[in-house]
């Protein structure tokens, strides 16, 4: 008997989806991400008896989805200012913290500090958040308001997606609400697709 897991494309073929990568690094890491979604709704699919495990499920699913968009609105972001430098210039810029230093103690609980910031685009460094991606994306014009809005419901979703003390209940996604989350990520990716595309 054929396994269900089986049907699952391979890395080369799930990489053509996104061919719009052209950081080999970056094009691997959402491929593979990508192929695990699909492993886990062919997992969905089979499990049937619902529970904890169904809702586990459930919340890979959107934790990885919310990865491959984040990831590929980064990639975008950068992309286009490398094609077009001046659109670095439209992305909001807040402080951040260059260098501090010690400037005298009072105790073990009171010191004066100094402190040097700089504003910058929240899109660069080595990990930008969510938040600031989905802003640069927009604030350039790589996703609309209406894709704005989608790549900020699967953030929070994503966000919603943790332990955060016994006196908070977990969030676990309905299978709908996954479906809806994953059908939002796929009009993210067509339309960075469609902007990078003619340029790449």
């Amino acid at each position: 008997m054929t396994s269900p897991f089986a049907d699952i494309p391979d890395i080369p073929t799930l990489g053509r989806r996104f061919q719009f990568i052209n950081n080999g690094a970056t094009k691997q890491n959402v491929t593979v991400c990508f192929q695990y979604i699909i492993f886990l709704t062919v997992t969905q699919s089979l499990y049937k008896q619902g529970g904890a495990i169904a809702l586990s499920i459930n919340r890979d699913i959107v934790v990885h989805t919310a990865s491959v968009v984040e990831a590929c609105l980064h990639y975008g972001v950068s992309r286009l200012i490398e094609i077009d430098s001046s659109n670095a210039t439209k992305i909001d810029k807040t402080w951040d913290t260059k260098n501090e230093g010690h400037i005298h103690s009072f105790n073990d609980e009171e010191k004066i500090i100094w402190v040097k910031k700089e504003k910058i685009a929240q899109i660069y460094g080595n990990n930008p958040s969510s938040k600031y991606v989905n802003k640069a994306a927009h604030d350039i014009e790589l996703i609309d308001d209406d894709l704005f809005d989608k790549a900020e419901k699967i953030r929070e979703a994503r966000n919603h997606i943790h332990f955060i003390g016994d006196d908070k209940q977990v969030s676990y996604p309905s299978e709908a609400a996954v479906t809806g989350y994953f059908d939002d990520a796929g009009e993210i990716l067509d339309r960075i697709k469609a902007t990078l595309t003619p340029q790449s």
